[in-house]
């Protein structure tokens, strides 16, 4: 590990981290600039399973310092503390200052769970997030000034269409999917992605999407998940599943453009 100490940033990622974001919060970027500028930086850090929890611990305790914690980094910082993958590698590596790291990440968890986002002018009111529904058809705005088209079923899950179109009215014909994956609820009702249809299920198993997997990152046994239930599996089951994941949206324009770097093996 490149830590000298147990603590948040007695770690050269997470100081990296605080002092690139910093830096690019001083030079007058917005948070939502910053941090994506700072995570396209850092995606070779990012696609490594040791170093990623620390990138989002570390952003995540930075703008929440700064008051201006993006719900999306928060929610990247508590799925890797909820997974305990960093803690587990202090047991392994470093069991003398495991207690201390545990101190740490549990006090990180807690200021998280009870942060309350406050406005930085009083004067400004929240966007209200629209309502979603089951069978709303998102629109995709891409990189190369096309279109694509996804579905909303159950879990948060989105069913992204096979083609891509010129016209963002050219909506898909048939029900063909690319590929499914889970979103980061705010991703669907920020506004952002336009709802523009909504196409009910005609059954209520309709809307469930497919069979997903899950390998666990210290034991590396599958699992198959399903309308919320989790059951054993075998690696060869699960080869052609997509992996259970939340993915936010820069990251699903990057697949749809034929990007591979965020893809969970």
């Amino acid at each position: 590990m490149g830590a000298w100490g147990p603590k948040l940033y007695e770690d050269d990622v997470a100081l990296d981290i605080k002092n690139t974001f910093e830096k690019l919060i001083n030079s007058g970027k917005t948070t939502e600039n910053a941090t994506e500028l700072l995570i396209k930086d850092y995606e070779d850090e990012i696609a490594d399973m040791d170093d990623e929890p620390i990138i989002w611990f570390a952003l995540a305790d930075t703008q929440l310092n700064l008051g201006d914690l993006l719900p999306f980094v928060k929610d990247k910082a508590l799925e890797h503390l909820r997974s305990g993958h960093n803690l587990k590698r202090w047991e392994e590596e470093n069991p003398k200052e495991y207690a201390v790291r545990k101190n740490v990440l549990d006090e990180l968890e807690l200021k998280l769970k009870s942060q309350i986002t406050e406005l930085k002018n009083n004067k400004v009111q929240p966007k209200k997030k629209r309502r979603i529904k089951l069978g709303d058809i998102f629109c995709i705005p891409l990189p190369n000034g096309k279109f694509a088209f996804a579905r909303l079923f159950k879990e948060s899950t989105i069913g992204v269409y096979k083609n891509i179109y010129t016209n963002f009215k050219e909506l898909p014909l048939t029900e063909e999917y690319e590929f499914f994956v889970g979103v980061y609820k705010d991703v669907l009702q920020d506004g952002i992605w336009e709802i523009v249809e909504n196409r009910p299920f005609k059954f209520d198993d309709d809307a469930w999407p497919p069979r997903r997997c899950i390998k666990d990152v210290i034991s590396g046994e599958y699992s198959l998940y399903y309308r919320g239930e989790i059951k054993p599996s075998t690696e060869k089951d699960c080869k052609e599943l997509e992996p259970v994941a939340v993915w936010d949206r820069h990251h699903i324009v990057d697949r749809i453009m034929g990007e591979t770097k965020w893809n969970i093996s």
